[in-house]
């Protein structure tokens, strides 16, 4: 996961002396640097997602190392709790990773709109197609 990390934040570094342009509704043209604060977004995306596995698959770890070291021996492993824990834990991962995937747009729309419920955020997120329509990226070339 450190890993992971690290390689974005490096990446980003490298990634700041290529500006970009940020184009609003076509009226408002700026000029915007690539910001430490968005290698750390994606940090700790990364980060969330490692989480996300761990979380999934560390019931099956767990019951493997237990039965690795109880392997000969007369231990009493909790098979069928491991077991239950497993089934439910391992397709858990793919309800992580769809929370962390719109976790970003979920906190834009929350925090423009105060008043909308949970579910109704999530509607929004999840349903609306055109919700970065005006905002689009695109890449600036400089010439001397």
């Amino acid at each position: 996961m450190s890993m992971i990390v690290f390689e974005v934040r490096k990446r980003g570094s490298a990634m700041k002396q290529y500006p970009t342009t940020i184009i609003n509704n076509l009226s408002n043209v700026r000029n915007v640097l690539p910001t430490q604060m968005t290698s750390d977004r994606v940090a700790q995306q990364a980060a969330l997602y490692v989480c996300a596995l761990l979380a999934a698959y560390s019931p099956a770890v767990i019951s493997a190392l237990l039965d690795t070291m109880c392997m000969g021996r007369n231990c009493k492993i909790p098979v069928v709790q491991m077991n239950i824990l497993i089934a439910v834990f391992q397709p858990l991962q793919g309800f992580f990773n769809f929370i962390i995937y719109v976790r970003p747009q979920f906190n834009l729309v929350r925090s423009q709109n105060n008043d909308m419920s949970v579910l109704s955020v999530l509607k929004v997120v999840t349903c609306e197609r055109n919700l970065n329509k005006n905002k689009r990226r695109i890449s600036v070339q400089h010439f001397p």
